[in-house]
């Protein structure tokens, strides 16, 4: 049985390969028609989703930094607009949206209230409507929040 041990493992490894690379391969099918690669996507209604690159902001407890918090964002935009737009406005939203998360964790290290996934969404949803504007974005959808450390 133990002889057997590492074909079983090399065995799983190869299934696992397989199985993980079905999903790029769709991705690389998208990609060819026309598709966002998982950039942006267009829903049966006609909406478009953007997802942004990961935000990762920096804990701080007493001065030191203590942890990070990591966002994954996607943005749910109204169906007659374009994803260049989002494109255009890229490094103001980040700066909008990366400003906003601050200021989250800043009060939070000030005895402030906790990061939670409603706040990060309310907060996210307001900073994207203030910069892009109402006519854009119909929501911020939060796929990942996660905290390392504090």
């Amino acid at each position: 049985m133990i002889r057997n041990l590492p074909c079983v493992a090399f065995r799983l490894l190869i299934a696992l390969l397989l199985l993980s690379a079905q999903p790029l391969a769709a991705s690389a099918e998208s990609d060819a028609h026309g598709g966002g690669g998982g950039a942006g996507e267009a829903a049966a209604d006609g909406a478009q989703f953007v997802e942004l690159e990961a935000f990762n902001v920096t804990l701080y407890r007493n001065d030191a930094p203590a942890g990070v918090l990591t966002a994954r964002l996607v943005l749910q935009l109204h169906a007659d607009v374009d994803r260049t737009t989002i494109y255009a406005a890229g490094t103001k939203l980040r700066d909008a949206l990366l400003r906003d998360l601050y200021m989250m964790a800043e009060r939070e290290a000030g005895s402030g209230p906790k990061i939670t996934l409603d706040s990060v969404k309310a907060r996210m949803r307001k900073a994207a409507l203030r910069t892009l504007g109402p006519d854009v974005v119909d929501d911020v959808l939060v796929l990942a929040l996660l905290r390392h450390g504090a």
